[in-house]
């Protein structure tokens, strides 16, 4: 499997151990893993075009972005999953309610 990763190290509650935890789940689950950084928003939208190269994305971050990365994904059949990382995090309890995030590395 495939797996693109993209975090915002600028997003409300980041936790660079936490992320480090989910990143060493996903390597063991992986092909190919890719984790990446991008600087800013359009440094972001670049990574995204590549999404279709890969079986999975993963965006840990806040409500903006992943808002923003859904409806660019949106016609694309890749997964994407979530990992909140940002301050209020709504979007992500709007569509999961409570559930942990942990549970997504239970494929």
């Amino acid at each position: 499997m495939r797996i693109l990763m993209l975090i915002n190290k600028r997003a409300g509650s980041f936790n660079p151990k936490a992320i480090n935890k989910y990143i060493n789940i996903i390597k063991n689950k992986a092909t190919h893993f890719e984790s990446i950084s991008p600087a800013n928003t359009n440094d972001f939208m670049e990574e995204l075009k590549t999404a279709v190269n890969y079986d999975m994305v993963i965006l840990a971050d806040g409500d903006g972005t992943v808002g923003l990365a859904t409806y660019i994904l949106k016609d694309l059949s890749t997964p994407i999953y979530v990992i909140p990382i940002g301050r209020g995090n709504t979007f992500y309890k709007m569509i999961w309610r409570d559930e942990d995030p942990n549970g997504i590395f239970t494929w």
